[in-house]
């Protein structure tokens, strides 16, 4: 609860208090160019992010100069409570690597640049209709879309074929999972589990590319489309007694509930649930020997999944805002767009990238192909970010057992109103 009251604290500041005029800090070198820093904040998207932009500022430099620019790669993992926390301190990066459904909070509160204010309409034409929708609020464009994703699982040939499971069929619903999973799962003689039905890692920065895909699989979400909320209903108790009992029998390591465990690339676990296309670079760079293979989005009543849209964007009162408009036109560029999407094995949100042309390995296209039974990341609105820390925090603590379910859901339903209502 302290939290969700910190978040709304600094909503408040962020709505309301005065920071730099914009582009305040604004010059211009003597030859006529434009001047002045550049911060970015940017997260682990390529495997080797330093190196990609350090490459695109040396370019950007030979062109502009006189700017200088500072690309941070943070962490995930608080990376929305260090943005709040920079707007409301007076001191935001000009850049910002957000996802979609981070967007309408940012620009409710007017600490957005509107893109239309960086590129002409003909160069947002290249950009496919969801993925600006994505990145829209009210009909304006509020940040560059440079990638979507979409997830499915990975899992073990070698190990399928030991447990007597085909390779060839993987599992497409919940039931043949929970099948194959116990299959996979091995003890040695003293009864100590040595290999691991599936891997879930719950300790990621959003329940969206965890828990949810599961409750929208069950025919339910935490909000609906008239913002009601409906998260303390039977289909949500239906994915996460189905999750908690995977866990619970020992198919998967607690552990991965708040983080560590053995990894898919140990070559002990069966089944790594969640992943990206971008996770098969991760794991061969690992174990370049595993031998894995890429699997579907999971159905119980639905077959419906999560994508993503992941945007740069400008924070409207840093300074220095025709520098940073430059900087965001650069990187947005064909090229460095397809040197990010290549880097992190991602889906192209431009028409004129295809996929087939950076994305080599069909582990990574199968993980792709499954944005066609993705939903998106729910009902957005102003506040769903904040809604989706509480809602992760609260559902891992009744996976971990540390909750109780009806409990549990009574308290983040009204956390949930708390939010809407401020």
């Amino acid at each position: 609860m302290k939290r969700i009251i910190s978040f709304i604290l600094i909503l408040a500041i962020i709505s309301s208090v005065t920071l730099f005029a914009q582009g305040s800090k604004e010059t211009v070198s003597s030859d006529g160019k434009v001047a002045g820093n550049v911060t970015m904040w940017t997260f682990p998207i390529t495997g080797n992010d330093q190196a990609v932009f350090a490459k695109m500022i040396t370019e950007f430099n030979k062109t502009y100069p006189d700017v200088s620019v500072d690309v941070q790669v943070l962490p995930w993992n608080g990376r929305y409570e260090k943005m709040l926390t920079a707007i409301a301190g007076g001191n935001p990066p000009n850049v910002v690597y957000l996802n979609d459904f981070q967007i309408p909070m940012f620009a409710h509160t007017g600490n957005l640049v509107p893109m239309q204010e960086v590129f002409t309409e003909s160069e947002l034409g290249i950009y496919k209709t969801g993925a600006k929708n994505a990145a829209s609020v009210g009909g304006t464009l509020y940040a560059i879309p440079v990638l979507t994703n979409s997830l499915g699982y990975l899992y073990n040939v070698d190990l399928f074929v030991e447990a007597g499971l085909d390779p060839k069929n993987p599992p497409e619903t919940w039931t043949d999972l929970e099948a194959a999973i116990e299959k996979l799962t091995k003890k040695d003689a003293t009864g100590n589990i040595v290999q691991w039905g599936a891997r879930f890692d719950l300790n990621r920065p959003s329940p969206v590319t965890s828990i949810l895909p599961f409750i929208w699989q069950a025919g339910g979400n935490i909000l609906n489309e008239k913002n009601e909320i409906i998260i303390d209903s039977a289909a949500t108790r239906e994915a996460l007694n189905y999750i908690k009992g995977l866990f619970d029998k020992g198919y998967i390591q607690k552990s991965n509930i708040t983080g560590g465990g053995v990894p898919f690339s140990s070559g002990k676990i069966g089944i790594d649930l969640q992943r990206e296309p971008n996770d098969v670079k991760k794991i061969l760079a690992e174990n370049p020997s595993l031998n894995f293979l890429a699997g579907p989005i999971l159905k119980n009543k639905e077959k419906v999944g999560y994508v993503t849209c992941g945007t740069y964007a400008m924070f409207a009162k840093a300074d220095t805002r025709e520098a940073t408009k430059a900087w965001v036109r650069f990187i947005a560029n064909k090229e460095n767009t397809t040197s990010i999407l290549s880097g992190g094995g991602f889906m192209s949100p431009r028409t004129d990238i295809d996929e087939g042309d950076y994305m080599t390995d069909p582990r990574s296209l199968k993980l792709a192909e499954q944005n066609k039974y993705a939903t998106g990341t729910g009902p957005m609105n102003v506040h769903y970010s904040e809604i989706l820390s509480a809602a992760g925090s609260t559902l891992n603590s009744i996976i971990l057992g540390t909750s109780d379910m009806n409990n549990g859901l009574k308290d983040l339903a009204k956390q949930i109103e708390q939010i809407l209502n401020n």
